[in-house]
């Protein structure tokens, strides 16, 4: 009996170490199984294109759901140039859907189907869709061609001869005012040769306070024609020339001053600002008889040029019918203007833009025949063939006979 017992138990000790190793590595395949279960499931959390080095904010801003950004950040981030404006952007992005477009060959021509195109990765870019579809990337290159096919009829247009000259002397012209100091803002008031006492009002209002502050960089000047008043022309060029002594602020050139060339007048507004103010930020082209709140204008201003690099702004003029009445102040013939009704455009009594934007409109001025009525000339017919979109806002916004 006690032979078998110790056989037993011999039997028994010989066991237990191949026991220990089988429960051993039960347990290591078991936390093994475990550890990769949690590495998937973290793997799947985490997108692909992730970024350990990326700052939080900007990735809430791409993974938010909803949130866009700035085709200007996409610029940054595309091109790798903090200061990247929306036309990188729109380079950037030509150029790669043109190199996909290409790559996709006859494979997508067999099957009619535009497989999955992935973008390619940049250094700096922190918002990268891991895939575009055929849809959305047919939409992007849609609108891509439009503003290409935009920008190129404008470069045709302007390569165009101009058909007309403004090339009217000057009589008075105070083409150093500019060149004197910074001048970030050009308040250019379009006034009539016997209205003295509005310019005298003008100078004392908001206009005139807010260029009177050297630290706001502006300046005031008048832009006027020849008197052709009966019997008083020569009397009135007496007096204006007293008033440029006394103030040096009125740009006269040597036209009819009259309500058919209200064109002409803010055209030589364009001109002059183009030719002997070319780096001043802004233009307000407002009229002697109205008030505007220049600071409230300025604060629009520099709003939308964070979002377009040329624009115009306004308020929107709802009458849109073209006067046809010959006895009508506002006649406007059909060799003038042939469609029963305007395009959409801004009143003149006030228009602000930046100085790119009035050397964009007189040159288009160049080209185009002038209209009558020259608010829709300038914001409805100019404007729109050098790509320049109008808008309105609350802010820049104006009222007649109110100076202060």
């Amino acid at each position: 009996m006690y032979s078998k017992s110790t056989k037993k138990s011999g039997c028994s000790r010989r066991q237990t170490p191949v026991q220990v190793a089988i429960v051993i590595m039960f347990f290591i395949s078991v936390f093994a199984n475990i550890g990769i279960l949690l590495t998937t499931h973290a793997k799947d959390k985490i997108p692909d294109d992730y970024d350990y080095d990326m700052p939080p904010e900007q990735r809430e801003a791409r993974d938010t759901p909803g949130k866009t950004m700035d085709l200007s950040e996409l610029g940054a981030a595309i091109t790798g140039n903090q200061s990247a404006s929306k036309q990188d952007f729109i380079k950037a992005m030509v150029a790669c859907i043109r190199e996909k477009m290409q790559k996709k060959g006859k494979s997508d021509d067999q099957t009619g189907e535009m497989s999955k195109v992935v973008l390619p990765s940049y250094d700096n870019m922190f918002l990268q869709p891991s895939a575009i579809d055929s849809d959305v990337l047919s939409s992007m290159n849609w609108t891509l061609d439009r503003e290409l096919q935009q920008q190129v009829s404008v470069f045709k247009f302007l390569s165009e001869p101009a058909i007309r000259k403004h090339d009217f002397p000057y009589i008075h012209n105070p083409k150093e005012e500019c060149a004197r100091r910074k001048i970030d803002l050009v308040l250019a008031v379009s006034s009539a040769p016997e209205n003295f006492e509005f310019r005298m009002k003008t100078r004392e209002g908001l206009k005139g306070s807010y260029a009177h502050e050297r630290s706001n960089n502006a300046t005031l000047l008048f832009f006027i024609g020849r008197s052709n008043h009966h019997n008083k022309s020569k009397r009135f060029q007496v007096e204006i020339n007293m008033e440029m002594r006394r103030f040096g602020d009125i740009v006269q050139e040597d036209f009819v001053d009259s309500y058919r060339n209200l064109t002409l007048k803010t055209i030589s507004v364009l001109k002059w600002v183009s030719t002997f103010c070319t780096r001043t930020a802004y233009v307000i082209k407002s009229d002697d008889d109205v008030g505007i709140k220049v600071a409230y204008a300025v604060a629009a201003l520099q709003r939308y040029q964070k979002r377009f690099g040329n624009f115009l702004l306004g308020r929107w003029n709802t009458m849109n019918i073209v006067m046809r009445n010959k006895q009508a102040k506002n006649y406007v013939s059909v060799e003038e203007y042939p469609h029963p009704t305007f395009p959409p455009h801004v009143l003149g009594g006030a228009m602000g833009f930046p100085v790119s934007t009035a050397k964009l409109l007189f040159q288009a001025s160049l080209r185009i025949p002038p209209a009558g009525l020259e608010d829709v000339y300038i914001s409805g017919v100019c404007a729109p063939r050098v790509g320049v979109p109008v808008f309105m806002d609350a802010d820049f916004d104006f009222k007649h006979k109110q100076w202060t």
